[in-house]
């Protein structure tokens, strides 16, 4: 009967087709739950009412919401809590916000700005405490931790799988929807993709399919398998100005490489004369290299002629200290001209590409560029790769092609019972500062890692290592892996994984070709590889959109 029972056109008042079920009109109206119950609001207050219009209770607050397994949400003076048809509290602790009970679970949020779930009794289900917690749905619920990333637990507060993704979705027939930096896709209930491809958008699957939305715009059909069953509608982009843009793609990183040279950006945030002063650069000047920094998203400008760094902009200042400020000055100083070298190396696959590492040794501040931008990208992709790995297993770690150490250190600062080593051409590892805490626990070796290692380790980690090298090479490193490996031990590498049905890495494998010879390789090719050195997959886990993590032992 409830279901026949509906909100007005003009919400004051409920209505059983199209006939007012009371005479009574309220400012607000909320649809009915069971227990026959619906919120209202006048000038009393919020409360429930009945089908008769009739307060199902005395109390008055200040918001309510609908009944969910016969409790209701309500805020009043003293926070937000739940109560029975009675108005009666369901228990006595107050909250800033509470959610619906689901599966006998409500999500809540108390005065410190945590997440969490409790009981009909109003007890915590568990002491973890996170930034967000969803409902419950068939025993599972999707909770974020203070990096922003999400994963799901069961109905007694446990994690039931340790994969955390940038959005998730609770469980439907057995998948969820998960995102990461490079698209939507599908898990299973292990949190495992069941296809390496990403899209823009994502449904559920619905009797074994869903739709999608890939990058190019394109509606889609696709099956479980993350395969294209029919394409919809395409695409609605304008091929030649996408085209075009593409072209002069250049005129971007030289108007980043400009403003880091002219070091603009650490005049910000300020006005244009001012920026021009410190620049001294005239005020025309600014405004034209700011305009252009303004369509890049790097800067922003405010009223009066005021501008401010954006979130990315900030990534690159101080310009003399920002990883990412190294960078934008090593693509054009490092990369531009080996990257006109391409078409003839394409014409002429086995030719020999000059060593980058040893031309980039060189000139001692090009090497310092190139080791500090490195290290802006290991801060940002590897973050969470010491909760990927039970470290507890080792007791020393090898750093093979370690840079600056930026990873090791942080791996050794998340695990006070580990021994480090970080190995590196000695150009490279007299350019390492070891912070003080960690001195008595990690170790430099400068040596060409192609030779000898000199000793055994319970794991090796090999970050963006070997796609700077072709197959032989590779190979070569990957046995001398596996003659330093204790027999229990592993070898953990950070790579891309690229995937023949998808574009992803076709750009960082060309780049690799042309710097180094190197190449991104597909999981046959990798597996290939360790087989090879007579080695073997253990595990595949994506960190993003261009790395994931290769757990590697022995057979």
């Amino acid at each position: 009967m409830l279901s026949k029972f509906k909100v007005s056109s003009c919400g004051t008042h409920h209505i059983n087709d199209d006939v007012p079920l009371y005479d009574k009109r309220f400012s607000e109206v909320l649809k009915f739950h069971p227990p026959g119950l619906a919120p209202v609001k006048d000038q009393s207050g919020a409360y429930h009412i009945d089908a008769s219009g009739k307060p199902a209770y005395q109390s008055r607050f200040n918001r309510t919401f609908g009944f969910y397994e016969e409790l209701a949400a309500v805020e009043n003076e003293e926070g937000a809590f739940h109560i029975y048809p009675d108005g009666a509290s369901v228990y006595t602790e107050r909250y800033t916000w509470c959610g619906n009970f689901q599966e006998g679970l409500c999500p809540v949020r108390n005065l410190k700005g945590s997440y969490f779930h409790i009981t009909v009794t109003g007890a915590p289900l568990y002491g973890a405490k996170y930034y967000y917690a969803g409902d419950f749905k068939d025993g599972v619920a999707v909770v974020c931790n203070n990096q922003g990333l999400s994963t799901h637990i069961n109905n007694q507060g446990h994690i039931i799988h340790d994969q955390w993704f940038e959005q998730l979705d609770i469980f439907h027939k057995g998948f969820a929807r998960a995102k990461d930096k490079s698209g939507w896709f599908h898990v299973d209930m292990k949190g495992e993709e069941i296809y390496q491809r990403r899209f823009e958008d994502l449904e559920p699957f619905y009797n074994g399919v869903a739709h999608a939305r890939d990058q190019t715009g394109s509606l889609l059909l696709i099956n479980e398998k993350g395969e294209t069953l029919q394409n919809i509608s395409h695409k609605s982009v304008d091929d030649m100005g996408a085209l075009s843009s593409d072209m002069v793609g250049f005129w971007k990183s030289f108007t980043i490489y400009t403003a880091l040279q002219l070091k603009v950006l650490d005049f910000l945030p300020n006005s244009t004369e001012e920026i021009a002063k410190g620049s001294s650069l005239s005020a025309p000047s600014v405004q034209r290299i700011l305009k252009a920094l303004w369509e890049l998203d790097i800067v922003d400008m405010k009223t009066g002629d005021y501008w401010e760094l954006t979130s990315k902009g900030r990534l690159m200042t101080p310009s003399d200290k920002a990883p990412m400020a190294f960078a934008g000055q090593m693509w054009i100083e490092n990369n531009l001209e080996i990257w006109k070298t391409l078409p003839d190396i394409l014409r002429d696959p086995g030719q020999e590409v000059p060593d980058y590492f040893l031309d980039i040794q060189k000139t001692p501040s090009q090497q310092l560029k190139y080791y500090k931008a490195l290290e802006g990208y290991a801060l940002n992709d590897y973050k969470d790769l010491p909760s990927k790995i039970d470290w507890s297993q080792h007791k020393n770690i090898l750093d093979v092609g370690g840079g600056l150490g930026s990873l090791l250190f942080h791996i050794l600062n998340s695990h006070s019972h580990l021994e480090g080593t970080l190995l590196d051409l000695p150009s490279v590892t007299r350019l390492v500062q070891i912070p003080q805490e960690l001195q008595k626990r990690c170790h430099l070796l400068g040596s060409n890692f192609f030779e000898d290692w000199g000793q055994t380790f319970d794991a090796l980690i090999m970050c963006r290592i070997l796609h700077d090298w072709k197959d032989s090479e590779a190979l070569k490193l990957l046995k001398q892996a596996s003659k330093s490996l204790n027999s229990n031990g592993r070898l953990y590498i950070i790579e891309m994984v690229t995937d023949e049905k998808t574009p992803m890495g076709g750009l960082l494998d060309l780049n690799m070709l042309a710097t180094t010879g190197g190449k991104e390789r597909s999981l046959p090719e990798w597996k290939c590889l360790l087989e090879e050195a007579k080695l073997s997959l253990k595990k595949v886990t994506p960190l993003s959109n261009i790395s994931s993590f290769l757990e590697v032992g022995f057979k």
